[in-house]
Formats: structure tokens, C-alpha cells, sequence
């Protein structure tokens, strides 16, 4: 085993929120670590803790993110999405159903059992009580398992998860570009131990 030290040049913004802001409460404090020189944003929030490395480096990194969209950045950081939205997954298997000649008997099902889902995917009290009953129903009936509804829900990313983004996208996007000059000068490694400058 070998355990090698780093001093990697960070930059580092430190976000909190006042009182007086009109969104006060829904994040309030988050640090933003940018590691230009080996591709990586680390980000410290109590809206959560996120990171990602990208293989950019240097100005090339830090152009990256200052011009970087909230769905991008998003999937970067948090990946798929998992947050099942009830009312979305039936409203689409409604439209599915108005489509189609020949209907998925899995829309007629969710359609069917919108509750009984609403209380098995958003994880109801009464979740315990009614899952064993409704996969049992389902399994008899249509062969239909309970898994397969979480896979035909539509899924989209957590509030905690959009606010630490559209925090980066709106406060810390715009003093990114202030940091080009001085990353011109930024010593960056190279994998036989050499460093060069950057820019």
C-alpha cells in the first residue's frame, strides 16, 4: 500500500444565506471547492454533499464551469434521477393511453392503482398495510411485479438537489471567470511527476 500528499491550489467558495434573502431557509450555507488543476468540484452544503471530476484541466476546467446548464451539471453530480413524481407518472400513462391502438397493460394498471402507488413509491404510512395485497393483485392478474412500476414511474431529481445547482448556476458561476488570469500561471502536473504552466 502507498499513501501519497497532495497540495492541490483550491479555490474556494463559501456561500450563506441572509434573512433578509427572499429564498432564506431553503439552503443555507454551502462551500464550493474547485480543484482546477485536476479536473474536480467538491461541493459541502446542508442541502447535501456532491463531487465530480471531469478530465479538463486548468482555464479549460473553469471555462467548463462558468458556461456549464443546470441539467448538465445536475446529472453530473447526482446522476439519474430518483424522485418519483406520482402525478407526472400518471398523467403520461393517461397520454400513453389516449396514443395508443393497443394500450400497455401497464397504463391501465397504474391508471387503476394511482394510489395504491402513490402510497408505494412516495412511501406512505400505509405502504406496509396495502403492498403485499396490491403486488399479490397485480401478480395474479397481470403477472405485473412492483419493481416494474417503479421503472415505468417518471423520476426527476430532489429539491435539495436542484437548489445546490441553481445556487452554483446563479451566485458562482459569474466570479468564475475572475480566476482565468491567475490559472495561467497554475502549475499542473504531469503523470510522470513533472509539472508544467498551464495556458
Amino acid at each position: 500500500m502507498t499513501v501519497t500528499t497532495e497540495k492541490p491550489e483550491i479555490i474556494r467558495f463559501i456561500y450563506r444565506q441572509e434573512k433578509s434573502d427572499k429564498d432564506y431557509g431553503s439552503c443555507l450555507w454551502a462551500i464550493f471547492d474547485i480543484d482546477a488543476s485536476r479536473g474536480m468540484l467538491n461541493i459541502q452544503s446542508d442541502c447535501g454533499d456532491f463531487a465530480h471530476r471531469w478530465p479538463e484541466r486548468g482555464q479549460e476546467f473553469l471555462r467548463l464551469l462558468h458556461g456549464v446548464r443546470n441539467e448538465y451539471l445536475i446529472h453530473k453530480l447526482c446522476g439519474l434521477p430518483k424522485c418519483v413524481n406520482i402525478d407526472l407518472t400518471v398523467r403520461n400513462a393517461e397520454y400513453e393511453l389516449e396514443q395508443q391502438d393497443s394500450p400497455r397493460i401497464e397504463d391501465h394498471l397504474i391508471i387503476r392503482y394511482r394510489e395504491e402507488l402513490r402510497n408505494l413509491l412516495q412511501g406512505s404510512p400505509d405502504k406496509d398495510n396495502r403492498a403485499g395485497e396490491i403486488i399479490e393483485e397485480w401478480n395474479s392478474e397481470h403477472e405485473f411485479e412492483i419493481n416494474q412500476a417503479y421503472e415505468l414511474a417518471v423520476k426527476e431529481y430532489y429539491p435539495d438537489q436542484r437548489r445546490i445547482v441553481k445556487i452554483f448556476c446563479q451566485h458562482i458561476q459569474p466570479k468564475i471567470s475572475s480566476f482565468y488570469g491567475p490559472l495561467v500561471r497554475m502549475e499542473l502536473p504531469h503523470a510522470d511527476g513533472q509539472k508544467t504552466i498551464s495556458g
